[in-house]
């Protein structure tokens, strides 16, 4: 009994494996995908491509290792029926009973890993992840301002373009600027700028 319950374990253990590793990668490129699409938008910056996946892959592992143990689990029952295997294994006068007992260690580990996931790993990448996208955005913004891109401002009536954010001494480089007046069209260059407050307005001069 033990011999064979150690043989299901072992076959279950690497069908899940092979499942997991199919479905993570899949899933991975999903990831990889949305989180250049949040570096384009300015959302994310691009020296936190790799840290946010690794992160946002622990959300993705909670939900694949249930799911890829349930199916390891299907094909190697159905494979053991489909090589007559099972058919030996009741011949030793094991039942089904008795080989779903075999799977209750596994089932036990795959329990404590999605409890210990869901209840500190998860909830602790979240928070990882949250710190360091607003820590980075904190840098790279000033005033609603991002490095190397050009936005809209003064209600969508002009474009603006700053090429060096530096939020510690509040100053800007390399800006360009298009402001449209009914009349006319100012262009504004400057090799760098400040950010200052008067009367509870911000400006950049």
């Amino acid at each position: 009994m033990k011999i064979i319950a150690n043989y299901l374990r072992k076959q279950t253990i690497k069908t899940t494996l092979v499942v997991l590793m199919l479905l993570f990668l899949l899933m991975v490129g999903t990831l990889f995908t949305s989180t250049l699409r949040a570096i384009a938008r300015g959302v994310l910056p691009p020296e936190l491509l790799f840290i946010e996946l690794s992160l946002r892959s622990v959300d993705v592992l909670s939900i694949l290792i249930p799911l890829s143990f349930y199916l390891g689990l299907l094909v190697s029952l159905s494979q053991l029926y489909r090589n007559q295997e099972a058919v030996m294994i009741h011949s030793f006068g094991l039942s089904v009973k008795d080989m779903m007992r075999a799977f209750a260690p596994l089932v036990a580990v795959v329990f404590v890993l999605m409890l210990l996931i869901a209840l500190v790993v998860s909830p602790q990448a979240a928070k990882i992840s949250k710190e360091l996208t607003s820590e980075a955005n904190e840098k790279i913004s000033l005033m609603g301002l991002t490095e190397g891109k050009f936005q809209k401002f003064f209600s969508n009536e002009g474009v603006i373009f700053v090429e060096k954010i530096d939020p510690e001494s509040k100053r800007v480089e390399n800006i360009f600027a298009n402001i449209h007046h009914p009349d006319r069209v100012d262009t504004v260059t400057a090799e760098y700028g400040y950010q200052f407050e008067e009367k509870n307005q911000k400006y950049i001069a």
